[in-house]
């Protein structure tokens, strides 16, 4: 079970997505909190879905950003914040939002 990063087309098949594992989500959740990054924030339920719409993508990408500058944060999760700064610029030049879904 993962949480998935995702990026949907028109049909709603999706185009992109990144998991996060426990661990990573955890850590990811933690250290948000702690930096009061809003937008990653908004991740820190592992069983719910959420959202952050095209105008947030900017914003998302700087919290991402921030969070993969700061110490204290494992080589997985540098992996997987590497790979969420991806996604989000793809969703960026699609002007497509994320959709995190709890799998």
């Amino acid at each position: 079970m993962s949480l998935d990063v995702t990026i949907f087309d028109d049909q709603d098949q999706v185009i992109r997505s990144v998991g996060l594992g426990v661990d990573e989500h955890w850590e990811l959740v933690q250290l948000a909190a702690e930096a009061s990054l809003p937008l990653l924030e908004r991740l820190h339920d592992y069983y719910s879905d959420a959202q952050i719409a095209v105008e947030e993508l900017p914003a998302f990408l700087e919290e991402l950003r921030v969070l993969a500058s700061g110490e204290g944060v494992s080589p997985r999760l540098r992996l997987v914040l590497t790979d969420l700064a991806h996604i989000t610029k793809c969703a960026m030049a699609e002007q497509r939002s994320l959709t995190v879904l709890a799998d």
